[in-house]
């Protein structure tokens, strides 16, 4: 069954949205990133759940000018409302082939350039808070069409400079060729040494970051296990709810795999839409339950699947469809479509 639901938030923006993405982590989980053409906006939303009026608003915090255009971002874990001064930190990848550090107190603004790929930037992701058990700092990763998997430790005080030239990443910093260009890059929600990438070519491989066993003593990056989906493959995801549970973007459909320990997969498809007819290229798993997974097709048609039950509650067919983001505790959907940013609030979970 589908339902066509109307967006519980809708606010015009000056200019095209091209990338929004909600902040995954408990402490900052009401702060919502949108990226525009040149500029990057943050948000503050305020449910209404936890409103006196019962109404969701969106508050802007701050707005910066960029020099380039953002196409893919994440939030640092270091991101907090209440530090003194604040601190808000993001990772973008921009359409001149750089990664940046993005960081701002809502007073100033502080933006460096991390270093660059030789062609189109993909995904960029942050591996979260470390677990007490793990001797691995905060790190960060990055793919794109130059089939590169760079994966380093997030800044030091001091820039560093690698041979490879112009590299601002602080600290331990390392890269593995990748058969086809890398479209998606997750790390695993619980451990921060496991990092997931999807390639192009309808391969889910899961990388680990183990210390080296030389007298060098430094980290170094392996490939663990694969799992093959149709290409070609546009985006992928990891269940925040459930580690087990990853999710791809396929020409047929969704493609919902559960992943053992040892790397055996099931996997089975869902196909979007009644027809099932249109590819889908972006795809993501809901925070708050295992339950729902968001994915948009190449015709704008934005859809969320329920996974236990064969139902698809909410359909909105777009102008344009420029990025997608849950809430981490609520069924909210942020959706950048045009000169707008949608809100929806998936009911009936």
């Amino acid at each position: 069954m589908e339902v066509c639901v109307e967006p519980t938030l809708s606010i015009r923006t000056n200019s095209e949205v091209v990338c929004v993405e909600f902040s995954p982590y408990e402490w900052s989980k009401s702060l919502l990133a949108v990226a525009f053409p040149n500029a990057i906006s943050l948000y503050s939303l305020k449910l209404k759940e936890e409103s006196e009026n019962g109404k969701t608003e969106l508050s802007l915090l701050c707005e910066s000018h960029l020099e380039g255009e953002v196409c893919a971002m994440a939030w640092s874990p270091q991101t907090s409302l209440h530090a003194s001064p604040p601190l808000l930190k993001l990772l973008l990848a921009t359409t001149d082939d750089s990664v940046i550090e993005f960081t701002t107190d809502l007073k100033t603004t502080n933006v460096k350039e991390v270093f660059q790929h030789s062609s189109s930037i993909n995904s960029v992701a942050y591996s979260g808070l470390c677990s007490s058990s793990s001797q691995l700092p905060s790190l960060c990763a990055s793919v794109g069409d130059d089939q590169l998997l760079r994966v380093w430790q997030e800044d030091s005080d001091e820039d560093s400079t690698n041979d490879d030239g112009g590299d601002g990443a602080g600290g331990w910093s390392d890269s593995i060729m990748l058969m086809e260009p890398g479209q998606t890059v997750r790390f695993h929600p619980e451990n921060p040494s496991l990092l997931l990438v999807c390639e192009i070519s309808g391969t889910l491989r899961l990388y680990r970051i183990s210390q080296s066993q030389d007298d060098s003593g430094q980290p170094m990056l392996t490939a663990d296990w694969s799992v093959r989906c149709p290409a070609p493959m546009l985006d992928a995801d990891w269940s925040l709810c459930d580690p087990n549970l990853l999710v791809a973007a396929c020409p047929a459909g969704v493609y919902i795999i559960n992943v053992d320990n040892n790397g055996s997969a099931r996997k089975r498809l869902r196909t979007v839409g009644s027809s099932g007819s249109s590819s889908v290229v972006t795809v993501r798993a809901a925070r708050s339950t295992a339950a729902l997974v968001a994915a948009v097709t190449a015709d704008n048609t934005l859809s969320v699947m329920h996974l236990t039950a064969n139902r698809i509650p909410l359909v909105a067919h777009l102008k344009a469809v420029s990025g997608i983001s849950w809430h981490l505790e609520q069924p909210y959907l942020a959706v950048g479509s045009d000169r707008r940013l949608l809100l929806w609030r998936v009911d009936h979970v």
